[in-house]
């Protein structure tokens, strides 16, 4: 029955954004899309060939209000499949799942409330989607199969921001969230109970930070703490404390002395069994340089001690030299970056951002012990390009004029490489990192995009790297006709299965704009792994044709 209930909450909180939008700016789209796809896969788990002709029918409702001090957006789509399958059956990770809908909805929702101007607000957010629930499936389309391995999730959430910036002595930030995140079971013969049964956790958070006020004219200081716990059915919880804080004097005109400590915290178990390695703690503190000549530009250097601790280490001392730049070179580009230690090593973090007319960069890394819940309940955009949520084609798609540019009604920032990871709760360590540049000049739009991401497994033995490119671009033939193509790479590596997986996949098609904004698309896909694990090769070819009809106009 749990449709029923996303399906009711999601109703009300869109009956609340269009009665508090009444008083404000509206904006509102809808269309229908209609999809004529042919499918076929090769998969050797079976060594035979399968395939799928479906006819989709997908409306959408999209609707954004803005007022003096709030905002809310609600976004809901249908999905219905008339599949006509032809082959031999899918057997195995891919088969056919007889509980598995003919039809799909997906929503998301987020409102933000102001509650006093700059000091106090308010948000909610929630979605509704489905994935695969093992990454090796990502790629392939199990929507369209409706097969096992498609998982629908579902998460709800709500948040708050306090500033309390000028006091005289102390200025006070403060944020908290909540997320609650279920997931259907997986019908495979996965020996995990939990995956089995599927996902029902709680995430919450909480950060605060002290600082000095605007009377102290000379030391400047910062006390910070951070604190996230994961609840739920997985018996595999993960709580998770931060500390830090610093204090600067000056020496010369942009020159300071500083000195800084820090200590982090996690602690995570696997139900009833004994983990080798818990409680995983470090702390460090040091002295060093702060050279700040401006307002948003920044770089410390400083000497540290630290020391690692767990279950089974009580004295693991390193010194290390850190460095923290947070640098704006201009109103459109910065660069904010770290370089330290923690508990695993030696670890950094970056985040760049270039915007000029036509090109827009952007680049992101960082390290961080996590589960699946956490990602979804701060995961974010970095994409550069924006895109109709229902989007048929990266020719939809367009690079905003302006770094702060603002979603209108059923439009997102879109990741063109997004790693997937498994539907679990497993604690791990995760490295990510990716970049991407955009081109649009109009008639000519380019995006490159490359990713990287390293997980290990705290629990288990197990690490999995993935490494991933991505090249998309469309070109205008002339007012009402557009080419677009796609080209993709990745490369997951599983070093304790011993196994390498190479995913190629390329797309071609055109789009054409028929009076009243209607329009038409046609694409032809192909994609193919190879595996060093043999029965785990296939091939997908794919031909689709797509009619939207809107019925709003912006």
């Amino acid at each position: 029955m749990h449709w029923r209930k996303s399906a009711l909450f999601a109703t009300n909180l869109l009956a609340f954004n269009v009665s508090v939008a009444l008083a404000g700016e509206v904006d509102v789209v809808a269309d229908t899309v209609v999809a004529y796809t042919n499918y076929e896969l090769d998969h050797t788990e079976d060594t035979q060939t399968s395939g799928v002709d479906a006819l989709t029918v997908k409306p959408s409702l999209a609707l954004s209000a803005k007022g003096n001090d709030y905002s809310a957006r609600a976004s809901a789509s249908y999905e219905y499949f008339d599949r006509h399958r032809f082959g031999d059956p899918l057997t195995g990770n891919l088969a056919l799942d007889p509980d598995k809908p003919s039809h799909y909805t997906r929503y998301s929702y987020g409102a933000d409330y102001e509650i006093i101007d700059n000091i106090l607000s308010v948000n909610v957010k929630g979605a509704q989607s489905q994935r695969a629930g093992a990454s090796s499936y990502a790629n392939v389309d199990n929507q369209l199969l409706g097969s096992n391995q498609l998982i629908e999730t579902r998460s709800h959430g709500a948040g708050y921001s306090l500033s309390l910036l000028r006091g005289d002595y102390v200025a006070l930030t403060s944020l908290g969230s909540y997320n609650k995140l279920k997931s259907d079971g997986r019908t495979d013969n996965t020996s995990d109970d939990v995956i089995r049964e599927g996902l029902d956790t709680e995430n919450s958070q909480a950060f605060v930070s002290l600082s000095q006020g605007r009377a102290l004219k000379r030391a400047t200081w910062n006390l910070s703490a951070r604190y996230q716990k994961n609840d739920g059915n997985t018996l595999r919880n993960l709580e998770s404390r931060s500390y830090s804080g610093n204090l600067s004097f000056p020496l010369f005109s942009s020159i300071s002395l500083l000195a800084q400590g820090q200590r982090e915290e996690n602690e995570f178990s696997s139900g009833t069994s004994e983990l080798s390695v818990s409680d995983l703690e470090f702390t460090s503190y040091g002295i060093g340089l702060r050279y700040a000549p401006g307002i948003a530009q920044r770089i410390e250097v400083t000497y540290n001690d630290s020391d690692r601790t767990d279950n089974t280490t009580t004295d693991d001392s390193k010194q290390y030299l850190g460095v923290n730049i947070d640098w704006a070179f201009s109103r459109r580009t910065r660069l904010q970056a770290s370089y330290g230690r923690n508990y695993f090593g030696e670890t950094g973090n970056l985040n760049f951002s270039h915007s000029a007319r036509y090109v827009r960069t952007s680049a992101y890394y960082s390290e961080s012990v996590t589960t699946f819940s956490r990602l979804v309940a701060t995961e974010a955009s970095l994409g550069t390009f924006v895109c109709p949520e229902e989007a048929t084609s990266f020719a939809d798609c367009f690079l905003p004029d302006s770094p702060n540019y603002e979603l209108n009604a059923g439009e997102s920032f879109t990741d063109l490489v997004v790693t997937v990871p498994d539907i679990n709760e497993e604690v791990v360590y995760r490295k990510a990192g990716g970049m991407t540049v955009g081109y649009d000049s109009g008639k000519l739009a380019v995006g490159l995009t490359v990713g990287t991401s390293d997980t290990e497994y705290l629990t288990l033995q197990r690490d999995w790297k993935t490494r991933s490119v991505s090249l998309n671009g469309s070109y205008k033939l002339g007012a009402r006709t557009s080419l677009f193509s796609s080209l993709s790479k990745r490369k997951i590596e599983r070093q304790a299965e011993g196994r390498e997986d190479d995913i190629a996949s390329a797309s071609v098609g055109v789009k054409h704009q028929l009076p009243g904004d209607i329009s038409t698309s046609l694409d032809v896909q192909y994609m193919d792994r190879d595996s060093t694990t043999n029965n785990l090769d296939l091939t997908e070819r794919r031909v689709s044709f797509s009619i939207r009809v809107p019925f709003t106009n912006n």
